[in-house]
């Protein structure tokens, strides 16, 4: 029985911790045109547009690069429980 209550009390709490880190979260969408372009945040490449992330809420260093255009680089202050939508345009 002790070990019936501990295990749902764990659980419990797991959905607990799970509920609050979402609440916690922010999510940044970066698109760029053309798309392609190779995302950093804080210096950390994190893949190509269309790109979809989450990120921890507060101020963050975007840069976008393609080949063949000027890098692009701004920064974004995210907040807990929205998105925020970037859409750049890289031109020659």
């Amino acid at each position: 029985m002790k070990r019936v209550m501990v295990v749902a009390l764990l659980a419990f709490l797991s959905i607990i911790l799970v509920n609050n880190v979402k609440a916690t979260a922010s999510v940044l969408k970066v698109y760029s045109t053309p798309d392609g372009g190779y995302v950093s945040i804080d210096d950390v490449t994190r893949g190509q547009t269309p790109l979809s992330i989450g990120l921890v809420p507060g101020k963050h260093i975007i840069s976008v690069t393609k080949e063949g255009y000027p890098d692009y680089k701004s920064s974004v202050i995210t907040v807990a429980g929205e998105t925020q939508f970037l859409n750049i345009t890289l031109k020659k």
